[in-house]
Formats: structure tokens, C-alpha cells, sequence
């Protein structure tokens, strides 16, 4: 861990007065601020649509900075596993949810009209 901390303070990415005042600046990633590269608009859709594809035939953004079979480090593992767990803790409680209301809607002759509602 001293190591870590001598190598980044060495490049200059983080400084001793960030390191006393923040708890967490060794286990959070070093920010590194600049500015976004401009993507010009294409519509709502085919915004949509290009990002659904992209997985789909394994094509990266062009914002993407690490390569498709780099190692997780383990802040980026433990924020995976967290954004997972809020996925389906989001999911789950929706699904819960509209379960919980379309049992409350008065009885209709379809259950298709009762689920739409």
C-alpha cells in the first residue's frame, strides 16, 4: 500500500493535502478531469439504438479508454457488484410493486385490461 502511495504521489496525481483530508482518496480511483469529446447528435432512436447494438456486435464506445479484456481493478469489481445489486433490487421491488397494484384494480373481463392498467 506504501508503494501505491509513493508511486502516485511520484507522477504527481494526488496531493499529501488530499490525502489528510480525505479518508477514502487511497481506495477511490484519481480523477482525472478534461474535457468530453463533442458527438454530434443523431436523434433520440438511433442514439438508442446505437447503443443497444453496440454490445450486440462487441464494439466499444469511442470514450472507451480500457481495452475489452483488461483486469477489473477491485474498486471497479466492488462498483460492478454494487451497481448490480441496485439493478436487481430495482427491478425486483417494481416487479413487486405492480404486482402488489394490479391485485388492487377492480375485476375486469380480461386480464390482459387489468395487467394494462
Amino acid at each position: 500500500m506504501e508503494t501505491l502511495l509513493n508511486r502516485l504521489n511520484a507522477h504527481g496525481q494526488r496531493s499529501q493535502l488530499r490525502e489528510e483530508r480525505h479518508p477514502n482518496s487511497v481506495t477511490a480511483p484519481p480523477v482525472h478531469s478534461g474535457s468530453m469529446t463533442p458527438r454530434p447528435w443523431r436523434g433520440f432512436w438511433n442514439s438508442v439504438r446505437t447503443a443497444a447494438l453496440q454490445p450486440l456486435k462487441g464494439m466499444r464506445p469511442a470514450s472507451a479508454t480500457t481495452p475489452v479484456s483488461a483486469e477489473l481493478a477491485p474498486w471497479q469489481q466492488a462498483a460492478l457488484r454494487r451497481r448490480t445489486v441496485f439493478v436487481l433490487l430495482t427491478v425486483i421491488s417494481t416487479a413487486l410493486a405492480a404486482h402488489l397494484f394490479s391485485n388492487m384494480q377492480p375485476a375486469y373481463e380480461s386480464a390482459w385490461m387489468q395487467y394494462s392498467q
